[in-house]
C-alpha cells in the first residue's frame, strides 16, 4: 500500500507567511517611491513659483525710476525705493516705487488671494497713481506658505537706527522717519532691495530665500541732494 504526500500545517503556515512578507516589503517599496515622487513634484513646485516670483520682482525693481516731484504714488521726491507696511517687528513687509512707465507699483507680503484671504501670499499692486488696496497674488498658497517676508533697502530694514550718510537727505535712519524709509539718488551706494522670505512646505523643514535686486540705472549723484 503507496502513502500519499501533502504539505504539513506547519509547512502552509510558513509557506504564506514568506508570500505576505514578501508581499508587505513590495508594498513598502511602492509606497516609499509614491512618497519620494509626490516630495520630488512638490519640491520643484516650490522652485518653480519662487523663481517666477523672483524673476517677476526683479524685473520690475530693475526698472525703478527716481521719484519726480507731486508723483501720485505718494513717494517723496528723489526716492527709487520706499519701504512700506510696516509690520509690530518694526521690520517692513512691501517696497514702493515708480516703474519705467510711470506707474506705481508695490509689491508686499499681504492677504490679497481671493481664494484663500486668510492665507499671506507675495502681493504686486501696480496702477497709474490711483491709491488701491486690490492686490494681485504672484504666489500661490497650495503648494507652501510664506510665514513671513522682510523687505529692506541698502542693508536696513527698519530695525535699527542708522546714521545718514553726509549730505544725504535722513532717509536710511528708519527709525523717526517710518514712512519714509528708503533709497534715494543722493544715497552713497547703489541703490539695492534685499528680500528674505521665510516659506514653510508640508512635512518639511521651513526654508529660507533671500535675493538682492539692484536699480538698473548707475546711481551718479552721489551726495547731492535731488
Amino acid at each position: 500500500m503507496k502513502s500519499s504526500k501533502g504539505f504539513t500545517i506547519i509547512e502552509l503556515v510558513v509557506v504564506m507567511a514568506v508570500f505576505l512578507f514578501i508581499i508587505g516589503a513590495a508594498i513598502s517599496i511602492f509606497l516609499s517611491v509614491i512618497s519620494s515622487q509626490k516630495k520630488i513634484l512638490s519640491e520643484q513646485q516650490f522652485l518653480n513659483q519662487v523663481s517666477y516670483a523672483e524673476e517677476y520682482m526683479s524685473k520690475a525693481l530693475r526698472m525703478a525710476e527716481v521719484a519726480p516731484d507731486g508723483n501720485a504714488c505718494g513717494i517723496p521726491a528723489g526716492y527709487i525705493y520706499l519701504l512700506v507696511r510696516q509690520s509690530s517687528s518694526s521690520t517692513y513687509t512691501g517696497v514702493k516705487f515708480v516703474n519705467s512707465d510711470g506707474s506705481c507699483q508695490e509689491f508686499s507680503w499681504d492677504k490679497c488671494d481671493s481664494s484663500n484671504p486668510n492665507s499671506s501670499v507675495l502681493c504686486e499692486t501696480k496702477n497709474n497713481g490711483i491709491p488701491t488696496t486690490n492686490g494681485i497674488p504672484i504666489t500661490s498658497t497650495k503648494d507652501f506658505q510664506i510665514t513671513s517676508a522682510i523687505f529692506s533697502v541698502n542693508g536696513k530694514n527698519g530695525t535699527v537706527n542708522t546714521q545718514n550718510y553726509p549730505g544725504s537727505i535722513p532717509l536710511v535712519s528708519c527709525s523717526g522717519y517710518p514712512d519714509q524709509c528708503g533709497t534715494s539718488n543722493a544715497d552713497d551706494m547703489q541703490p539695492k532691495v534685499t528680500i528674505l522670505l521665510n516659506l514653510a512646505i508640508a512635512g518639511e523643514p521651513t526654508k529660507t530665500i533671500q535675493t538682492t535686486i539692484s536699480q538698473r540705472d548707475l546711481n551718479v549723484n552721489h551726495g547731492q541732494r535731488p
